[in-house]
């Protein structure tokens, strides 16, 4: 199962954290600030990073209830 984080997108490890994720910087998700990022770890990665250390860990259903929330996205009206 993979994992997710949502990381501060001025993170000072942004580098060596977007080593670790699937997929570039550039088609990782943004909240509409752009202060915000999801990050998906591999699905064969169990390793618990310090640089990850303080942020939260979710799951794939997790970070799409997540995603739901205003600051991700407009509700559909």
């Amino acid at each position: 199962m993979n994992r997710y984080f949502i990381i501060n997108s001025n993170d000072v490890n942004i580098d060596a954290i977007m080593l670790l994720v699937i997929g570039e910087f550039i088609h990782q998700r943004f909240n509409k600030e752009h202060t915000k990022l999801v990050v998906k770890l591999p699905i064969e990665d169990k390793n618990n990073y310090e640089i990850l250390v303080g942020y939260t860990e979710y799951t794939h259903k997790q970070i799409l209830e997540e995603l739901q929330n205003p600051e991700w996205s407009t509700p559909l009206e």
